[in-house]
């Protein structure tokens, strides 16, 4: 049986908790503000850290090579995460998904340059039908259009009925279905129809929006080099502390660029609740994944974690209740295939302990006679 780093599940686990739980904060303000939210409480785990490292490593300290490396993984986080926002801010998720999910891949190829790896054919299939199963997932969308069309045409109903509005899945507030109550239906139909048309002008690719999509990207698939780096100089926990300051400095750089784009709401609560769940999920998931880089090779430790929107997709339907269907299914098994693709590349405990010892052996000079 394949050897599977219980760091590996825990950093799926949490990532996978991560999505959902911004998922729920989505419901009750905007993408920048859970953003900015995450930011903020990504503060108090500052204090934790160094408790954490007073304790548990005593001696520890931040040499100029770990705060480079880790600086260079936090500012990369924060360009893919500007320019994934702007790009999923124009045209739809699932196309945004679909191209992002390549950037194991790129990390693979950057990896054999950088790091030294071995570009094993395996795992870059696997990866190849992991994108194409997130794809799917992606695609397979939310249901939010099917509960549109079946507001409006309830709406209908009522108007033509003279009954009072139907259900809250209505598109439109009780208050506006009532002052439309004189209009008649065919007019509220040719709005509709209008809605449906802007909507399909503005989900148009442009220029930006590919170069928003190249740049997320390129820039999550070269993340993991930095943080590679980093754990062969220090260990998770300084790492983790290190990116912490850093994620300080972004914060007030993300700041700035957000409130040129909408003024931001800090007072929803139910938002700060749910990006306090993602946050200490992402802050378990970051020190395990390091953890993991720390002991295998950093292709398999990023091909194998990006499989973390399958997890998040088995939440929403567990947990959220979303419905179920053929292409998300479908999605959910290329994911599954090209995770036992890539965990098939990595040898077990026993096989890396003859691999080293095989390597210690070669490299013993014989007497001279």
């Amino acid at each position: 049986m394949p050897y599977i780093d219980p760091n590996i599940l825990i950093t799926l686990f949490c990532w996978g908790l991560w999505g959902i739980s911004d998922k729920k904060a989505l419901s009750y303000v905007g993408q920048e503000d859970v953003i900015l939210r995450l930011y903020v409480i990504s503060f108090f785990f500052i204090p934790i850290a160094y408790f954490a490292l007073n304790h548990l490593q005593p001696g520890w300290g931040l040499s100029p090579e770990v705060m480079l490396w880790s600086g260079l993984a936090s500012a990369s986080y924060m360009i893919a995460m500007l320019a994934y926002m702007s790009a999923m801010s124009t045209t739809e998720a699932s196309y945004v998904l679909g191209i992002t999910a390549a950037y194991p891949l790129i990390f693979q190829i950057v990896a054999t340059i950088f790091l030294g790896e071995e570009l094993l054919p395996q795992r870059m299939l696997g990866a190849v039908i992991i994108a194409f199963g997130l794809f799917f997932i992606g695609g397979s969308g939310d249901g939010s259009e099917e509960k549109a069309k079946e507001g409006i045409s309830s709406a209908k109903e009522d108007l033509r009925s003279s009954r009072p509005p139907g259900p809250p899945t209505s598109p439109m507030p009780v208050s506006l279905v009532d002052a439309r109550a004189g209009e008649s239906s065919d007019s509220i139909a040719a709005d509709s129809d209008n809605t449906v048309t802007s909507q399909k002008a503005k989900s148009s690719i442009s220029k930006k929006t590919i170069i928003c999509l190249l740049i997320a990207t390129f820039t999550w698939g070269v993340y993991g080099i930095f943080d590679k780096k980093a754990v062969g100089i220090a260990t998770p926990l300084v790492i983790y502390f290190a990116k912490t300051l850093w994620d300080v400095c972004s914060f007030f750089i993300v700041w700035p660029i957000m409130l040129r784009r909408k003024k931001i709401d800090w007072t929803t609560k139910p938002a700060w609740g749910f990006a306090a769940i993602s946050e200490f999920a992402l802050a378990i998931g970051a020190f395990t994944y390091l953890s993991a880089l720390a002991r295998t090779t950093a292709s398999y430790v990023i091909t194998i974690t990006g499989c973390y929107p399958l997890l998040m997709y088995l939440f929403a339907l567990l947990l959220l209740k979303e419905k179920f269907n053929k292409m998300r299914f479908l999605g959910i098994i290329l994911v599954v295939i090209g995770g036992i693709v890539v965990q098939l590349t990595e040898p077990g405990p026993k096989e890396q302990e003859m691999k080293k010892q095989s390597h210690s052996t070669m490299q013993v000079s014989f007497p001279q006679s």
